[in-house]
């Protein structure tokens, strides 16, 4: 199993108890694909470096866990559709 970090842009407009809905239904979709989560940091609200979805800010979180290479591939379709996310970064450390 190799280290990875997620880094997740969400609706800032999401108020505080759907967002930690959103990222508890995130580690969910990871722990359930064979992943161990290591750490979860959540950055706060930033300004976008250009507007997404005619949003000029998102809220940052990184998290980073181990798992195969074929949870990504399982766990990314998922993040995609997944409405009140705009952004996700999948990167091996």
């Amino acid at each position: 199993m190799k280290n990875y970090e997620l880094l997740v842009i969400l609706n800032a407009k999401l108020d505080e108890a759907n967002r930690k809905a959103l990222i508890e239904k995130i580690k969910g979709y990871l722990q359930n694909n064979e992943a161990s989560i290591e750490k979860v940091d959540e950055w706060g609200t930033k300004k976008l470096a250009y507007p997404v979805n005619y949003q000029t800010e998102g809220y940052y979180t990184v998290i980073e866990f181990k798992a195969p290479a074929s949870s990504i591939q399982a766990v990314e379709p998922k993040l995609r559709i997944e409405d009140n996310i705009m952004r996700i970064l999948f990167t091996a450390k």
